[in-house]
């Protein structure tokens, strides 16, 4: 089930009456739970047998865990967990991957091998929930906090729907407190919610929608194009329908859980503004990044005395988290020598003469804006290496006005599109990066209900007029980052 599908609408009606009732009784989680496995069963009932094994491993480790006083056993109680979940995410995301990459280095060796592949499907967010219920085990082990020894809670902390299927990865320190005893929600809590899901409703449905289609048509049929400009658009309308699908999705699990009483963590914070390539990842999908930070990239640079290779690895593991894919291990990479790239020009702009600060500064902006958005978009897209170097290619070689304005002609004609849409577009980029530069880092329900009341009511007032006058025709019923 997708927030923005009809069966939804009384999906939530019917959540919100049960779970108000059973909170007279103390009995929320367990409609919590009931509800949950209802929102996550309704694409494959059998996912549900995953989610309950990922539940029952880790609920027993970390008690185990708290319980056992030798150190020795302690650690083997928690690499059984975090080697059951990660068993569960080789053989369901990355088996088919491994198998047929590694026949193909067999093969190219001079042998002669067929890939075992596994028909098995992918559960939708099977790494959200596992990283979450593994970053808990962790936490239990390091003594940040208690095993939680009552099933019915922990379950409701695994399962909690608004976040199951694309984050944000919440630490139990936060969430799971918040699920046992929510806190009732006020006036000011309604209204921020209902904000939010509105954000994330005109996110999701008017812009992300709107780009969709350019993006397919310009990522799944590269070779119709000639023109480098054609692939730098592409790069920014990619960019944004990732930004605005995703965003819009955690908007809503937000503004769902905010009237619950339950307050998720901010997993986006204007990243349109970052300056350098770490400032970019405490403002994109900043769950993920305090994740890596606290269970692969810290542990690793204390244990190895290294920073470099540890946050090699950490990004490595990054990029392979958002798909079985070449392509997603090329992103790692690229991210990682950005990086390194700007903390050498960090080092080189101390020594330098101060005049040349305001240099230093347009040229962050200059290749954030560019380069790091290009390569950041563009690689978690493309169906394979060739179409990427035929897109590097492109981008190297034309860029005269006449090939670009041939390529928008084609563009345009792609089934459902026409120039007004594609002017749509352009104009709601615009807008979005203007708002989001006023916006500044902070939420946006924090920046838009701290302005005076007309303000508020105009902005509300254009959200709900895009989603009834200016969302396209045809809406996907899934968001992007359900393959990761």
């Amino acid at each position: 089930m997708v927030f923005h599908s009809l069966a939804f609408v009384p999906f939530i009606a019917a959540f919100f009456a049960c779970y108000f009732i059973a909170r007279k009784y103390s009995q929320h989680q367990k409609v919590l739970i009931l509800f949950s496995c209802i929102f996550y069963g309704w694409w494959d009932w059998r996912c549900l047998g995953l989610l309950a094994l990922t539940v029952i491993i880790d609920y027993f480790a970390a008690i185990k865990i708290e319980d056992t006083q030798d150190k020795v056993n302690r650690k083997r109680w928690l690499w059984l967990s975090i080697g059951c979940n990660l068993a569960i995410l080789f053989i369901f995301k990355y088996f088919n991957f491994f198998s047929t990459e590694l026949v193909g280095v067999l093969n190219f060796m001079g042998m002669s091998l067929e890939p075992i592949v596994l028909n098995l499907i992918l559960p939708i967010g099977l790494s959200y929930y596992t990283f979450q219920s593994m970053g808990y085990t962790i936490d239990v082990y390091r003594g940040e906090i208690k095993a939680e020894r009552d099933a019915i809670s922990f379950t409701a902390f695994v399962s909690f729907f608004p976040q199951l299927q694309v984050g944000p990865i919440e630490k139990a320190s936060r969430l799971l407190p918040q699920i046992k005893e929510p806190k009732w929600p006020s006036t000011e809590d309604i209204q921020r919610g209902l904000f939010l899901i509105l954000v994330g409703y005109f996110k999701k449905i008017v812009i992300a929608e709107r780009l969709h289609p350019f993006v397919n048509s310009f990522y799944d049929h590269p070779s119709h194009y000639e023109s480098g400009w054609t692939f730098i658009i592409a790069s920014y309308f990619l960019f944004i329908f990732v930004y605005c699908d995703f965003s819009g999705y955690c908007n809503i699990a937000s503004g769902l859980a905010r009237i619950m009483g339950i307050r998720l963590m901010d997993n986006f914070l204007t990243p349109f503004a970052a300056t350098t390539p770490s400032d970019f990842f405490q403002r994109w999908h900043i769950s993920m990044t305090q994740w890596i930070k606290s269970y692969i990239l810290y542990p690793l640079a204390l244990w190895s005395g290294r920073i470099v290779p540890s946050l090699f690895v950490a990004l490595f593991v990054m990029g392979l988290w958002h798909g079985a894919s070449l392509n997603f291990v090329l992103w790692g990479m690229a991210v990682f020598l950005m990086t390194m790239f700007f903390a050498y020009l960090g080092r080189v702009q101390k020594k330098a003469d101060r005049k040349y600060a305001p240099a230093f500064h347009l040229f962050r902006h200059v290749f954030m804006k560019t380069v790091f958005i290009f390569f950041s978009s563009s690689l978690i897209r493309i169906k394979d290496l060739k179409d990427g170097y035929d897109i590097l290619r492109k981008i190297a070689g034309s860029h005269s006005l006449e090939t670009f304005y041939g390529d928008i002609s084609r563009n345009i004609h792609f089934p459902g599109l026409g120039i007004s849409d594609y002017i749509m577009s352009v104009g709601l980029i615009t807008g979005l990066l203007i708002f989001q530069n006023i916006q500044g880092k902070r939420p946006i329900e924090d920046y838009i209900l701290t302005k005076p009341r007309m303000l508020q009511y105009l902005f509300v007032g254009c959200l709900v007029i895009g989603l009834l006058f200016f969302r396209p025709l045809v809406i996907d019923d899934r968001y992007f980052y359900f393959q990761f």
